[in-house]
């Protein structure tokens, strides 16, 4: 730029209350000069205006916009985007957060995050940019296009059937399941297109778009010049989610977070009365699991704009009233982009137990090995780690109670350590890793032309594994000697029963497996022919340990194994227990039962000291586990409890 046009300064807002608007000077899209006003003006007194949720993109600025006798750097993306988006003869009037913030003002910018969710709640509507209509992907040398008209066809037709559905079944999560059988209905180069869509396209994956969509009145996604309505996409995303579960993972989408986009429009846009569940602020940041945010702290920032976040109470229905009112109140935690994100997370963390009163946070504990050996206590979730599991404490409607009716007990060092009471239940002695994509290959094996299975393989293999071990530990405690043949036949029933527990963490449908232990047993039957079948074999795990004239749902045996097995260890104990524990998880961690908590933790002893000791050794927190026979409070001793040190 020449000296007669320098860089635009920003002035401060005048008021804490106010916001920037983008005025968008008129141009065609292949006119080179791009131009643009920024106006101060308090929110409430803002002239229409629509808002833009769009990626950032590559951290480079390769374009400029003129702005009041001066010009902004704007990246590439940004720049096609306005191109795109403004009129031939007309001003747009616009929020953009790389332009209508000040950036480089750390104390405007947290108040302005602050507002956001005010900003978009208060625009006429979102324009979702999705960039410019050019998806592609290699598949075996050759580039395939995936035109957006397309992609975009498939989503509004599948949401006019399900529209159609709501009709008859009144809502989504009562219409039917797709199931295996169902698979071959689905257009496969349509929904591979759709897949490779969605996962080229970053905006898809965004931490902050669930916001900026979830609280808008309306919005419209765009790809270059094709358009798709807001509505269609939604109940898309929330249909697919949950009752199209099996084309996730066959086709390899995920969308999953997305649905808590939904849950935000119910929240802000329905009374509290016709709501069935509304989130509480841990459920908010557990569904975003999975996004991207730049800076790792928007994983907990990126979402203050829900109405849990101004909750005073827990069940306060007060925020889900009078959305605007909120912003007259605090959050849980205030933005603060001074603080280290690890610091946020502990913040909100302790904020949570506080205000819950509960434990349930620590359900969400997980870690890297870089995580579990940083500087920081290992007992609040990482919200940046996206490979983190479902939490068994939380699942649904669960059963398990492992530490009773106890009360929680609590509190915090000024070191950041967390103090818990709980007793000792046993140390692991053998460690299995389950792959993620266990679940997936199955799929596979079990459609037409799929690939052979080989994870009946992997399952065969880890039940041969776990039953040769127990085994040794057999014969390592008596004088009898029997073959592991030997040994196998007089275990198999009942130890087959307690290992298909344990990989479905005793669970059917979130339910208990046990208490449904005949349905439980022809779902696994079910699937054990359907595999045996698509391979041409009549090799199955095993002969079933029970026979039911029951029905079968292979299908619902292949969720309840893909949600809790894979991505997990399977574990035995020294006292022949087994159970499911994060990938961390290693022979020498300690089982616990914390008071208050439903599921037991498993801990590793920070220090020198003795097995159950804790309050002179201290320890870190792995995450919570399922321990197979434990989960009903049967291994818990009210007067074995000890204070617990959790650093």
């Amino acid at each position: 730029m020449s000296a007669s046009h320098p860089i635009y300064q920003y002035q401060p807002l005048p008021r804490d209350d106010c916001i920037r608007l983008l005025v968008l000077l008129p141009g065609s899209y292949d006119e080179p000069k791009l131009s643009c006003r920024l106006l101060s003006v308090p929110l409430e007194e803002a002239p229409s205006f629509e808002a833009l949720s769009y990626v950032w993109g590559t951290p480079v600025n390769t374009a400029v916009i003129d702005c009041c006798r001066g010009y902004l750097p704007i990246r590439a993306n940004l720049e096609t985007a306005l191109r795109q988006l403004r009129h031939r003869a007309e001003t747009r009037w616009l929020w953009v957060d790389a332009l209508c913030i000040n950036q480089e003002d750390d104390s405007e910018r947290g108040n302005q995050v602050r507002m956001m969710g005010l900003i978009y709640f208060q625009a006429t509507r979102v324009v979702i940019w999705l960039g410019l209509d050019d998806t592609q992907y290699e598949e075996d040398g050759v580039f395939v296009q995936v035109p957006a008209s397309g992609v975009f066809e498939t989503i509004s037709k599948t949401a006019q059937r399900i529209f159609e559905d709501i009709e008859r079944f009144d809502v989504i999560k009562s219409m039917p399941v797709v199931t295996l059988d169902d698979l071959g209905r689905y257009d496969i180069t349509k929904w591979k297109h759709l897949s490779s869509f969605i996962r080229l396209r970053p905006w898809f994956h965004r931490g902050w778009v669930i916001q900026e969509i979830g609280l808008a009145g309306d919005s419209l996604l765009v790809c270059g010049s094709v358009e798709l309505g807001f509505w269609d996409y939604i109940i898309f995303v929330r249909w697919l989610v949950t009752q199209g579960r099996l084309l996730c993972t066959f086709f390899c989408i995920d969308v999953s977070h997305q649905e808590l986009a939904a849950e935000y429009w119910q929240s802000v846009r329905m009374h509290p009365e016709y709501l069935e569940h509304p989130s509480d602020f841990l459920s908010v940041l557990a569904g975003a699991r999975g996004v991207q945010c730049t800076d790792e702290r928007d994983y907990v920032y990126a979402f203050l704009g829900h109405p849990s976040a101004f909750q005073t109470k827990p069940g306060d229905a007060d925020p889900y009233l009078d959305y605007k009112a909120n912003y007259t109140k605090p959050t849980i935690v205030q933005p603060n982009y001074a603080k280290a994100a690890e610091e946020v997370y502990m913040e909100v963390a302790q904020k949570l137990i506080h205000h819950m009163g509960n434990l349930d946070v620590l359900c969400y504990v997980n870690h890297t090995q870089e995580t579990f050996n940083d500087k920081y206590p290992t007992w609040f979730p990482r919200w940046n780690l996206t490979f983190a599991k479902s939490c068994l404490g939380l699942s649904g409607d669960h059963y398990y109670s492992a530490s009773m009716d106890s009360v929680p007990t609590f509190s915090f060092q000024s070191s950041g350590s967390l103090n818990l009471k709980g007793h000792y239940i046993d140390v692991i002695d053998w460690v299995n890793l389950i792959p993620e994509g266990f679940g997936g290959a199955l799929y596979s094996s079990l459609v037409p032309d799929g690939s052979p299975p080989p994870v009946q393989d992997q399952l065969t293999s880890l039940w041969n594994m776990w039953k040769y071990r127990a085994w040794q530990k057999y014969m390592s405690r008596t004088s009898q000697r029997l073959t592991p043949a030997s040994f196998a036949h007089l275990q198999d029933n009942r130890n087959r029963s307690d290992f298909l527990y344990t990989l479905t963490a005793g669970l059917i449908n979130r339910e208990s497996a046990e208490n449904n232990s005949e349905q439980f047993h022809a779902n696994v039957a079910a699937f054990e022919r359907r595999v045996a079948s698509a391979s041409e074999s009549k090799n199955t795990l095993t002969q079933p340990s029970h026979t039911s004239d029951m029905a079968g749902n292979a299908t619902r045996f292949l969720f309840d194994l893909e949600i809790h097995a894979e991505g997990r260890v399977f574990f035995s104990t020294m006292a022949g227990r087994i159970g499911l524990g994060h990938l961390l998880t290693k022979v020498g961690d300690e089982c616990w039962i914390i008071a208050g908590a439903a599921t037991p933790f498993l801990l590793r002893p920070s220090g020198g000291g003795c097995k159950g000791q804790s309050t002179e050794v201290g320890y870190k927190m792995i995450g919570e586990a399922y321990l197979h026979g434990v989960m009903r409070g049967e291994a818990f001793k009210k007067e074995d409890l000890v204070d617990v040190v959790i650093y």
